[in-house]
């Protein structure tokens, strides 16, 4: 792995959503980066949409 790319939030899957749909559409092997996501006690859809996001890309 050469890269993690940390985004931190709360209360914002609206943008996390854009954010992470732009991220998996960038031409770049997923096996040189990792996405972490540091929910900081959301009380909208955040959890959800991570989780999904990990579901769907492992």
């Amino acid at each position: 792995m050469k890269a993690s790319i940390i985004i931190p939030t709360r209360n914002r899957a609206d943008q996390l959503s854009r954010t992470m749909k732009s991220l998996v559409e960038l031409d770049f092997n997923t096996s040189e980066f990792e996405i972490i996501i540091v929910d900081n006690g959301s009380t909208d859809s955040t959890e959800h949409l991570s989780k999904e996001f990990i579901n769907k890309y492992p």
